[in-house]
């Protein structure tokens, strides 16, 4: 790899990513945006380059509570549950992870953070939550059906004897 395109190489794999990455000055404005936390967001990475994430993200509290903390702390923060991003009509669950952004020498250059999207984990638990009460339907079902076939069985064995004990005309 020509070392002149290692800057490059490097953003593309940032781009290349499957969660959002957002990488926020030691003012707390964006830096960088890559193309999954541009959608998340709602907002283009130009529009947003420069700009302070307070701002861009000022109705979401807990994902500001979070990067406000990782940047003053100058530790790693997750949140794997709690975060939840609103856009218009759109509410998208979210696993975060704040990260200090270090330089080599150790002087801290601003503020990683990562957004995982955790609709599609949100959909298959409530599948599964679904499937499991359809189970639980199903045995309740089956049992039930026991219950009533269990009565039913011995009204019919005594229908039958008397049927054969009485005469035809009683």
């Amino acid at each position: 790899m020509n070392p002149e395109n290692l800057p490059e190489f490097y953003a593309n794999v940032i781009d290349s990513v499957g969660d959002g990455v957002i990488v926020l000055d030691c003012v707390g404005n964006v830096m960088f945006m890559n193309p999954v936390a541009e959608e998340l967001a709602g907002v283009s990475r130009r529009i947003s380059r420069g700009q302070s994430f307070s701002v861009l993200f000022k109705e979401d509290f807990q994902l500001l509570e979070m990067a406000e903390m990782g940047a003053t702390s100058g530790m790693a923060i997750t949140d794997h549950e709690n975060i939840v991003l609103k856009r218009g009509s759109r509410i998208t669950p979210l696993s975060v992870t704040v990260s200090p952004l270090l330089l080599a020498d150790g002087v801290r250059a601003g503020t990683i953070i990562l957004l995982r999207d955790l609709t599609n984990i949100r959909e298959l638990e409530e599948a599964v939550r679904k499937a499991d009460r359809l189970s639980a339907l199903g045995t309740l079902a089956a049992g039930l059906a026991h219950e009533i076939k269990n009565p039913l069985g011995g009204i019919q064995g005594a229908a039958q004897l008397l049927d054969m004990e009485l005469a035809e005309d009683d």
